[in-house]
């Protein structure tokens, strides 16, 4: 859960970095590798709050891939409880 937190601080330090030149910026490859592990819902919200990669297909596909990881994740551990 922690992701949620993580991950738009992520985006919002990148989208800064990129408005300013010759700033080191946040692989999207660790952008990516965040939103996977759990942050999907964090990386949606930032990337609509920032405006950040939002017309990159790349990080639009693990949006998708990362929500349904996170409801498989919850519709197992309701099985498991039940």
């Amino acid at each position: 859960m922690q992701n949620l937190i993580v991950v738009p601080m992520l985006y919002w330090f990148d989208k800064r970095q990129s408005q300013r030149k010759n700033k080191q910026r946040i692989p999207e490859r660790v952008l990516l590798l965040f939103t996977l592990m759990g942050g999907a819902l964090g990386a949606i919200y930032a990337q609509q709050r920032f405006r950040h990669k939002t017309q990159k297909r790349m990080f639009r596909v693990c949006n998708v891939l990362g929500v349904a990881m996170l409801a498989t994740w919850i519709y197992g551990a309701w099985q498991y409880w039940l």
